[in-house]
């Protein structure tokens, strides 16, 4: 079918540009959603729309992910000039500080707001990197490269969750503002279960593989994970 003209709204008036009455500002801040107009026959449009809903298809990085990532970090910062051993402890001390983040998945009463805690705001875990810091230095109860270990493995957690996070964000400023931001547009409705619902976690991992660019991003970070492991 030959591409229309132009698209009329429900009042009659002939609208320029038809993608900004597909596209709107939901009433959350930072939250760009896709409201989907009935265009009847007028495949094109309808076409368009599918096309620029799938976009959003991107959930929330999953556990495997996070612990391989983790290990891939650890080997990376072991190479660096700063003294961090690579060994089977140190591997176990990777995956707990980069999982502590998602610890409050288990106090969480919806999926898609688990991340507007404390836990997910860069600024309280700079607050307790300083704290420990301060009290290190006073005492000497660890090498500071744990501390280092410690804050590059929760902001990078913080950070793939901000690149992957659809159903939730990060909250920068919490606990000052609870404003939750992502690299794409978040998608609450596909978080709004409660997280151990067996039911509606399958449902919502078929959403989620159906973003081929979110597959492959933590396809690559496990690959990465299993390589800093077998090397």
């Amino acid at each position: 079918m030959p591409r229309p003209r132009h698209l009329k709204k429900d009042t009659g008036q002939e609208a320029e540009n038809p993608l900004k009455y597909a596209i709107g500002v939901d009433s959350r801040p930072s939250q760009l959603i896709l409201r989907k107009i009935n265009y009847g026959n007028n495949s094109y449009y309808n076409d368009l729309f599918e096309k620029l809903s799938t976009t959003s298809r991107l959930i929330n990085m999953l556990p495997p992910s996070h612990l391989l990532s983790s290990v891939f970090i650890l080997r990376i910062l072991s190479l660096t000039i700063t003294p961090i051993p690579y060994d089977f402890k140190t591997v176990i001390l990777s995956i707990t500080f980069h999982m502590l983040p998602d610890l409050d998945i288990f106090w969480a009463k919806k999926l898609n707001s688990h991340h507007v805690t404390y836990l997910h705001s860069p600024l309280f875990w700079i607050f307790t990197f300083l704290i420990f810091y301060f009290v290190n230095s006073l005492f000497d109860l660890f090498g500071n490269w744990v501390l280092y270990l410690y804050i590059t493995q929760i902001i990078l957690h913080l950070l793939f969750d901000f690149i992957t996070g659809r159903a939730g964000g990060i909250p920068l400023l919490y606990p000052f503002v609870k404003k939750e931001f992502s690299f794409l547009p978040l998608n609450k409705a596909q978080g709004d279960f409660q997280p151990f619902n067996i039911k509606e976690t399958i449902k919502f991992l078929k959403y989620y593989f159906t973003s081929k660019g979110q597959i492959a991003f933590e396809l690559s970070l496990c690959v990465l994970g299993i390589i800093s492991i077998a090397f």
